[in-house]
């Protein structure tokens, strides 16, 4: 067995040499290509595959090509309407050369990787697979496109809008133009302005209408050709509120702001600090767009505008786009961006597993990501999730994604957490993939004896941890550990009426499991997804009892599923022998949150252990034994409703002693099948760290995690606050009193305005929209509030609010 592993792997090896000496050929022959003949290439156009691989591949010929402006990939013919048939090059994050996606991973063999590239645009991380008639073609495209976004990249913000305003306007007047005439008619105009829901009455679009047709002889009168729509665009939608704001700071009463204005402006309404004039000439160099402004020093109502649009405008404080914090405390200090089941593209029960979504999360700037590993066939592990209609992907195609993409966000330590199901040939094969394709990016080298608290992200910069279990001893070649599963531990509590319903649709979807009918088996996860509303109801009800008024509404509206609680774990409940649950520890607080100690085994194999060093996985014995005896680099993991048992008001200042010293690893209920996602902040007010959520779903619990690892560079790592690292902890988040030691902060914001705001779904066409403002504060209950502004009638092109709100931050 250990020549025939040797033997796979060498051939592997071989495999990713000579797809790098290919790349490296492709690049030494045609790296000095003059870049301008690539774009002209592609300004020409190309006939071009498309590649698309549902569970049938399709191929789309297509007439690709560069715009006259340089600013967008097109594509004829198409049945998509002008504005969907494109791509915009400032949306382009990357360009892939061979077979590095999904798409083309499972096609090989059918396309040549030398033609093969792939273009990832847009904020879900879409792709375009394309095969090119010839390799130059393809590497003409590479280069040229690749250089277009670099350049693109470049551009500053003010310009990127101010096209992307003129391109807008641009199309907008050649789709209202129906007779094709190049120009707008009043009652075409007209329709535009009920189609962009202005708001405006028919009287008010004659009359800025009338004003802005300036040629009114001949053809032209009565009508407006593009520049005049420009005018006219401008006109409704001048921003009054804005306007009125510069001229309460304009010291002059002109129409513009001086530097010493500006500044003012920024102390005053901003609350920025350190402004200088040299700064201020700053901004209106970069936002002005007239030359006399810029060469006078003003600054007038669009470029005013711009300024309040652009990053210095933000809420968010621009400072935090960069690492800022001190990185060399211990890495239970940290809260760390986690993913749970990252392979999946959608639901938890038979959506599609890729390589490519470990890509995506690892540039979202994600440091914790899970490998649900099972033997597959010829000897190689496989990604999936077991016991679902899911599919998989192979182990290999994963690790060499992620030590690609590993420390693309930051060069902080990135934790792979292995759910292990592979037998221990199996297993021994993931060990030396992992060291053939990690290298010395895999952390293998044992900790100090002395040691006894976690290093730091800084120390453990390039590196790559392994989550799994341990053998006690690895002089054998493999040994027995326990085996914690999450589909084990999520069994709801429900009524005995409610269990009986459950347990029909339970069949159903066992029965649909085996036959493999997919259709009928989303009608009985839809129908099983109405008793999990009732299962959990209850069962947050009883957990709620000793909750202030406040954590119970909380909890509840946190909770709430949408979908089963039966899957995906109903089939391995239905294989698994059922295992008795006895208790080890009696505490009345602490005995519906702690394992029983009898425990399914598995085989571990020694090379697998051996690549365990700071992420262990551990039982939770409750905190009496964890902070009596739990070892510094144990890591427990909680299934989310033993977590939020775990952060009552009773428990939680010993959940967050507890994550002083170890790494907590929290993870979604399993009847969240449509993957969707708890709110992190309750985890995060007990200190845990490793809150994993399903990034297949951007809902407002994954939105707040995006927005909580943004205040640190994105880096993946933020520190916590000092109340949860300071010992000795005398923190709880269920405190109804200032914070001892901490300093509560008063925030006032003062929201001002709305543009074109999009219609939500669901609203009728023609329907117009009334707009209001939701302000709310996420963090401990104490500072846990919401504010609404007044609802704007009809009005969703420019709502006007200028209401003011201030919040006392007791734990900021």
């Amino acid at each position: 067995v250990y020549l025939w592993v040797r033997l796979l792997l060498c051939k592997i090896e071989m495999e990713s040499v000579r797809h790098t000496r290919t790349a490296t050929t492709r690049r030494r022959q045609y790296g000095c290509v003059n870049v301008q003949e690539c774009i002209n290439s592609m300004c020409g156009g190309t006939e071009m595959i498309k590649v698309r691989h549902g569970r049938i591949r399709h191929e789309y010929k297509r007439f690709y090509f560069l715009d006259v402006e340089g600013q967008r990939i097109r594509w004829e013919p198409s049945s998509k309407s002008a504005d969907k048939s494109r791509i915009p090059i400032r949306s382009i994050s990357e360009v892939r050369e061979g077979h590095q996606s999904d798409v083309f991973r499972l096609a090989r063999g059918l396309y040549s990787a030398d033609q093969c590239f792939s273009i990832v645009y847009g904020s879900s991380h879409e792709q375009l697979n394309l095969v090119a008639p010839s390799e130059v073609k393809a590497s003409q495209w590479i280069i040229g496109l690749r250089n277009v976004v670099k350049n693109a990249s470049k551009s500053s913000t003010v310009e990127a809008m101010q096209f992307a305003r003129d391109q807008w306007l641009k199309e907008t007047f050649e789709a209202a133009d129906k007779n094709g005439d190049r120009s707008l008619s009043l009652d075409e105009v007209i329709g535009l302005v009920k189609k962009l829901n202005m708001g405006l009455s028919i009287k008010q679009v004659k009359r800025i209408f009338i004003e802005s047709d300036t040629n009114c002889f001949g053809e032209s009168a009565n009508t407006l050709d593009l520049g005049e729509f420009r005018d006219f665009y401008k006109a409704v939608s001048t921003r009054d509120e804005i306007y009125y704001l510069m001229m309460k700071y304009s010291s002059s009463g002109e129409e513009h702001l001086t530097t010493n204005d500006l500044q003012s402006f920024l102390e005053t309404e901003q609350r920025a600090e350190n402004v200088t004039p040299e700064m201020c000439r700053e901004f209106i160099k970069k936002y002005e767009p007239t030359s006399a402004g810029v060469a006078e020093d003003w600054m007038g109502v669009d470029g005013f505008s711009q300024l309040l649009l652009g990053p210095e405008g933000q809420i968010f404080n621009p400072e935090h786009a960069e690492v800022h914090q001190d990185m060399t405390q211990p890495l239970s200090h940290y809260f760390i961006n986690s993913s749970h089941n990252t392979y999946l593209t959608g639901d938890q029960l038979q959506s599609k597993s890729s390589v490519d979504m470990y890509v995506k999360v690892l540039k979202m700037g994600c440091k914790c990501i899970e490998l649900d590993c099972w033997d597959g066939p010829e000897g190689e592990p496989y990604i999936f999730h077991g016991y679902t209609l899911t599919s998989k992907v192979k182990f290999y195609d994963v690790i060499q994604a992620i030590n690609k993409y590993a420390f693309v966000a930051s060069p902080y330590p990135l934790i792979l957490s292995i759910e292990n199901h592979c037998s221990v040939d199996q297993q021994e094969m993931m060990a030396q993939q992992m060291r053939q394709v990690f290298k010395e990016r895999l952390l293998t080298e044992p900790p100090n004896k002395m040691q006894t608290t976690l290093p730091s992200p800084e120390q453990l910069k390039e590196k790559i941890l392994i989550k799994n279990k341990k053998l006690d001893n690895e002089e054998k070649i493999d040994g027995w550990v326990t085996d914690e599963d999450e589909g084990e531990e999520e069994k709801p509590r429900a009524s005995q009426q409610t269990q009986e319903t459950s347990d029909g649709v339970k069949k159903s979807i066992e029965s649909e499991l085996t036959n493999g009918n997919a259709s009928a088996i989303q009608k009985a996860v839809a129908d099983a997804g109405k008793i999990a509303f009732v299962v959990n109801e209850s069962k947050i009800e009883n957990e709620a009892e000793t909750k202030p008024e406040e954590m119970r509404k909380r909890a509840r509206s946190s909770s709430v599923p949408t979908v089963t609680t039966l899957m995906p774990a109903v089939h391995r409940r239905v294989q698994m022998k059922a295992r008795s649950k006895s208790v080890s520890v009696q505490h009345d607080d602490e005995s519906d949150i702690i394992d029983g100690d009898a425990q399914k085994r598995r085989k571990l194999h020694r090379d697998l252990s051996k690549l365990v060093i700071y992420t262990q996985s551990a039982r939770f014995r409750g905190f009496r034994k964890s902070l009596a005896s739990g070892k510094y680099y144990e890591l427990c993991s909680f299934g989310e409703a033993r977590a939020l048992r775990c952060v009552t008001a009773q428990r939680a200042e010993r959940f967050v002693r507890h994550n002083v010293r170890q790494l907590s690893r929290i993870y979604p209920a399993g009847y969240r099948v449509n993957s969707s996602n708890y709110n992190p902040i309750e985890m995060w007010n007990s200190g845990c760290q490793l809150v994993a959520l399903n990034f297949q779903k951007n809902d407002k619990g994954l939105q707040i995690n995006q927005a909580r690892f943004k205040t640190n560079g994105n880096c993946g790592y933020v520190l916590k606050p000092e109340a949860q690292r300071r010992e000795p902890i005398s923190f709880t988040p269920h405190t109804e009193d200032p914070v001892k030691g901490v300093s509560p902060v008063l925030l006032t914001l003062k929201v001002i305005s709305g543009q074109q705001l999009p219609k939500p779904n669901g609203v009728e066409k023609g329907e117009i929209i009334d707009p209001y403002v939701k302000v709310e504060i996420l963090g401990i209950p104490l500072d846990c509030v919401e504010e609404r502004t007044k609802v704007i009638d009809d009005n969703g092109f420019n709502p006007i609010w200028n209401e003011t709100f201030t919040f006392n931050i007791f734990m900021p």
